[in-house]
C-alpha cells in the first residue's frame, strides 16, 4: 500500500485474517488516537500520513 492510499475495513480484515467487527473497532480507536486516518464515502477508507508512518512505536502502543 502507498502512503495516502485508503483502504477498507473489508480489505484489512482478508489481508491478516481476522474478523471484519474486530478490524473496525481497532482502527476506530487508531483512528480516535490519531495514530491513523479515515474518509468517509465511496472513495473513503483508512490511511496513514507521512508524519504518521513516521512516528515512534511507543506512541503507538
Amino acid at each position: 500500500m502507498e502512503l495516502g492510499e485508503k483502504s477498507g475495513i473489508k480489505e484489512i480484515a482478508e489481508f491478516i485474517d481476522a474478523s471484519e467487527h474486530t478490524v473496525g473497532k481497532m482502527l476506530q480507536m487508531l483512528v480516535r488516537e490519531e495514530v491513523i486516518n479515515s474518509a468517509k464515502g465511496p472513495n473513503g477508507g483508512f490511511y496513514i500520513t507521512a508524519k504518521q508512518q513516521n512516528q515512534a512505536i511507543i506512541n503507538i502502543v
